[in-house]
């Protein structure tokens, strides 16, 4: 069965999707549309995509569709999901889903009411180095779990004065919370099974003169007994994972990434007695594939409504938080 994708934006992600449908086993990509039609045409040209829509309704009209990947600004998914829905399409989201819980809510209703199937797109969560580190958990490998620390920064300081780069505008979803920091949330959801944390502490170093946080930070307590904490940037780079036990601790760099990565585990005198190199494997395709099944498969999505629901909760309550203590941190 051949599934038919279509593209709503170009973003910076995009070319990475339609490398992964285009490798998928059952995918298909099928048109794009964008709000820029020169580069819409540039892009379809240069990624061999055969139809360009004028706009985003005219992509949904088109019946030999099945499915549409959401790659739009963040203030924009509930109106585009919903439209897709209405159109009766499938939809991947790019994270994070929607702006709050109740725009999540309405966005899921609608899908539920025209029996499509959405998934809120983190890739990374196909990458089987995570079926590797429960397995290592559940072994004792160091101890009980008591500290988490996730990382998650990209540098992208070039870009502050780009009136069009919706990551500078808190209106429009963005700072490095909603655009990085909801990967450790989804993580944490991950490893504590949905679990609602006690939030202890949230910080950003720098909030724009657009209400944007640069960086940010928080802590939080999952299950009275583990404390997690979180970094997300737009400033500097980063992305690592620090697992923390009575007995040890898990060390994993480029976690959100296909790339080779290294599982270290190293034993209270810092002596690694653990190490295995997990291959590139490319979770892009992975979730195609997996959205194409729950497609032709009938099968239900991997990431479900209710841990969307909760990583929208918690990022919104980090967000309030840190308005209520930081807000005078204007870059």
């Amino acid at each position: 069965m051949v599934i038919n994708w279509g593209i709503l934006g170009t973003g910076r992600m995009v070319k990475r999707m339609v490398s992964a449908i285009q490798s998928s086993d059952q995918g298909n990509i099928l048109a794009i549309a964008s709000r820029d039609k020169n580069r819409a045409h540039l892009f379809a040209q240069t990624n061999n995509i055969p139809t360009i829509h004028e706009n985003y309704n005219h992509l949904l009209s088109d019946s030999n569709i099945d499915v549409v990947y959401i790659a739009l600004p963040n203030h924009l998914h509930k109106k585009w999901t919903i439209e897709s829905a209405l159109h009766e399409k499938h939809i991947l989201c790019e994270k994070p889903f929607a702006m709050d819980v109740q725009e999540a809510t309405d966005m899921f209703s609608a899908c539920e009411k025209q029996d499509v199937i959405t998934m809120e797109g983190f890739m990374y969560r196909f990458n089987p180095i995570l079926t590797k580190l429960k397995e290592l958990l559940n072994k004792n490998s160091i101890g009980e779990l008591k500290f988490v620390n996730f990382s998650f920064s990209h540098e992208i300081t070039k870009y502050l004065n780009d009136k069009d780069n919706y990551r500078y505008y808190r209106e429009k979803g963005g700072g490095s919370l909603y655009d990085l920091g909801i990967y450790a949330i989804n993580f944490f959801n991950f490893l504590f099974r949905d679990k609602f944390p006690k939030i202890l502490r949230t910080n950003a170093s720098l909030i724009n003169s657009n209400g944007a946080d640069l960086t940010f930070l928080a802590t939080l307590l999952y299950n009275q007994n583990v404390i997690c904490n979180l970094t997300s940037s737009f400033l500097f780079y980063g992305n690592y994972l620090l697992l923390s036990g009575t007995k040890g601790i898990i060390e994993v760099n480029h976690l959100t990434s296909p790339s080779q990565k290294t599982i270290l585990i190293k034993n209270t005198k810092n002596e690694v007695i653990f190490k295995e190199v997990i291959p590139f494997f490319d979770h892009f395709k992975a979730q195609i594939d997996h959205i194409n099944d729950c497609i032709s498969l009938d099968q239900k999505p991997l990431i479900k409504k209710e841990e969307t629901l909760n990583t929208i909760n918690i990022i919104n309550l980090l967000d309030e938080n840190l308005r209520k203590n930081n807000i005078d941190n204007i870059f």
